[in-house]
């Protein structure tokens, strides 16, 4: 039985990439493959992972890889994956020390103003020299600054902060 946490946000479809059904996979800044993926990968569907078989990986760059799926054999059917979320079993995560903090922890936090208005769901933790930046799903940009911060609330997956005037116009 698949749980999802077993599972972990890899990346995403951006574009289709052949006639015959290929699709162009864009990773997380937070995920470096150690490995093309093999056997399934899981498309995020109506908040669903659904799996699909992986006729074939091939790396792309090193940040993409190019994916042909089973029942993916057509231009028109992998145009309707673009935008969907890849997840990958967590067996192709690097390894990493358990004590070792993970950015990319935020994932799936909802984004609170400081006024407790929801402004969206952190979709990707973008590294910046000054600071991290939290990307919501409709792809704004909120820097996550301890200056701005008020405080995270684990239990609910909730982060508040301090957004300056403007930022979201």
């Amino acid at each position: 039985m698949l749980l999802i946490e077993n599972i972990f946000h890899a990346g995403t479809i951006t574009k289709a990439h052949a006639f015959s059904g290929q699709v162009k996979i864009v990773f997380l800044n937070s995920y470096q493959p150690e490995q093309e993926p093999t056997g399934f990968v899981f498309l995020m569907i109506n908040k669903k992972p659904v799996p699909f078989f992986v006729e074939e990986s091939t790396q792309f760059t090193s940040s993409s890889l190019i994916l042909k799926l089973e029942g993916i054999d057509t231009l028109e059917r992998a145009k309707e994956l673009i935008g969907l979320d890849i997840y990958l079993d967590k067996s192709l995560r690097a390894d990493s020390s358990k004590d070792e903090f993970q950015i990319e922890y935020f994932v799936g936090f909802s984004i609170f103003d400081q006024e407790n208005t929801e402004v969206g769901i952190v979709r990707n933790v973008i590294e910046n020299p000054a600071h991290y930046i939290l990307e919501t799903e409709t792809g704004s940009l909120i820097p996550f600054h301890e200056d701005f911060l008020i405080r995270i609330d684990a239990d609910a997956k909730a982060i508040y902060l301090q957004i300056p005037d403007g930022l979201l116009s």
